[in-house]
């Protein structure tokens, strides 16, 4: 069985509001393929960050934690997410740059792609 961890991102301290959810924690879980897992250590992760994190923010993240070795296989020297890496948002292929922030719950899975034959 492959390694599960949960990561704990500090948020910015909240504003204190009793009867608003914004501004809590929200749980994205994390999946990794091929290369991607081997570097990462595990297949899967639950990681938690701050209410509305974008993708961007969770995979600057996700690199922090897991070092240069995930991050020369998710960006270029200039932090764009390489061509052979793909992004799904559940079953939805997105961008690094998707247009709405993560929800509590949502799964991110890091594709890369397998040369081979």
């Amino acid at each position: 069985m492959e390694p599960f961890s949960i990561l704990y991102v500090p948020q910015e301290p909240p504003e204190i509001n009793r009867g608003n959810t914004a501004g809590r924690p929200m749980q994205i879980h994390v999946l990794y393929t091929a290369q991607l897992k081997d570097a990462a250590g595990a297949a899967e992760q639950m990681i938690i960050l701050p209410d509305r994190s974008t993708v961007r923010r969770c995979l600057s993240e996700i690199v922090q934690i897991h070092g240069e070795a995930l991050r020369t296989m998710l960006f270029d020297s200039e932090e764009n997410l390489l061509p052979s890496v793909l992004l799904c948002l559940g079953d939805e292929q997105i961008s690094i740059d998707h247009a709405s922030p993560l929800s509590d719950g949502d799964e991110l899975t890091l594709l890369s792609a397998i040369s081979g034959g």
